[in-house]
């Protein structure tokens, strides 16, 4: 017997075989694992890249979104409901009413450049195209 316990050679051949299958699968999640841990990073990078440009430009146009994670965090929540406002078919007028409920002192200017920050920045391609009423399905 090994130190850390029996190895393979001191099992039974049933126990044996079900070791062998284990190590198997386990040998398929690490590998699954380094896979994932190499891809990751790409994705989140990609995703904070888009939340940064919207951020910068909600700065450019004068917004203050607050200095805390939460509020940026808050800022980011705000413009994802207004890719799924527009995904969801509403115009951009519409979708942009819900923007005072975050920023109340917001002016007029500001929320129609919140809603353009969104559709620039945040929908990407998945919101694109607004669901249409009827067809098939």
């Amino acid at each position: 017997m090994g130190g850390c316990g029996p190895t393979p050679e001191d099992l039974p051949s049933v126990r044996r075989k079900v070791h062998g299958a284990a190590m198997t699968w386990v040998r398929t999640g690490v590998i699954c694992a380094a896979a994932v841990s190499a891809w990751l990073p790409t994705a989140v990078a990609a995703k904070a890249d888009s939340s940064n440009d919207f951020l910068a430009m909600l700065s450019a146009e004068g917004l203050n979104v607050g200095d805390t994670p939460t509020d940026v965090q808050l800022t980011l929540y705000e413009g994802d409901a207004i890719c799924h406002l527009l995904y969801w078919g509403y115009t951009p007028q519409v979708a942009a009413r819900q923007v005072p409920y975050a920023f109340p002192n917001a002016t007029p200017a500001q929320v129609t450049g919140f809603v353009h920050a969104a559709q620039t920045t945040l929908c990407g391609t998945m919101f694109t195209t607004p669901l249409q009423t009827g067809g098939d399905y």
